[in-house]
């Protein structure tokens, strides 16, 4: 299941941390109810804004795998990048300060990042996944951008990622729910 969050796509509205967190918390439950599992049974797939939002779901509340794309530490690091001149840590009202909320989800996690990203810099994907503490992969995309499609490595990677985190009787049935927020 893919969604948007307020004020994105086609969701009315407007974005802030909060709004964000609490639509993305509806749809896992709206998923969960659905298919009839545990909300800590849906694995968890973010990339860039939407990465910040499920680490915050995955420590939190915990999910059974998580696995970012162009993820960021915190939004501040990435306009602090962007606009070094700026105080972006004393000015921005959003952080989803992933760096910090990472160091609390112990499970699986399965992260990607391309080294040309001009959006959210590699180092700052790096650094998210140097501080996760449980079991986990990292998968550098050379020369991907921020938007460029996974490569095959990466898609790899995820269904074996899958393939471990996955139930066995979520198996039988075809697939364990995935929620994807962007």
């Amino acid at each position: 299941m893919t969604f948007d969050h307020r004020g994105y796509g086609r969701s009315e509205g407007k974005p802030h941390e909060q709004g964000i967190l609490q639509d993305a918390r509806a749809a896992r439950a709206w998923l969960a109810q659905r298919t009839g599992v545990a909300e800590r049974d849906v694995i968890l797939i973010g990339r860039s804004l939407g990465g910040g939002v499920a680490v915050d779901l995955a420590a939190k509340d915990g999910t059974r795998g998580l696995v970012l794309a162009s993820t960021f530490t915190s939004l501040p690091d990435v306009g602090s990048h962007h606009v070094p001149w700026v105080p972006a840590r004393l000015l921005m009202a959003s952080r989803l300060d992933s760096l910090t909320k990472i160091r609390d989800f112990h499970g699986p996690l399965l992260q990607s990042h391309g080294t040309a990203d001009q959006v959210v810099p590699f180092a700052l994907g790096k650094q998210l996944h140097e501080a996760a503490p449980g079991p986990k992969q990292f998968v550098a995309m050379s020369g991907a951008g921020h938007n460029d499609p996974w490569n095959a490595e990466f898609h790899q990677a995820l269904d074996e990622f899958l393939a471990d985190v996955t139930p066995a009787a979520a198996a039988a049935r075809g697939r364990a729910p995935v929620a994807a927020t962007r």
